[in-house]
């Protein structure tokens, strides 16, 4: 179970960043 929350967190920190960079793309430029 401890495996299984950890992997969780790593794929949450895996895809935050990618998410707030799409947001910050479509603010910034508007074209993606």
């Amino acid at each position: 179970a401890a495996v299984a929350r950890q992997a969780a967190k790593r794929v949450v920190l895996r895809f935050t960043p990618t998410r707030i960079v799409s947001w910050d793309h479509r603010k910034l430029g508007g074209a993606y």
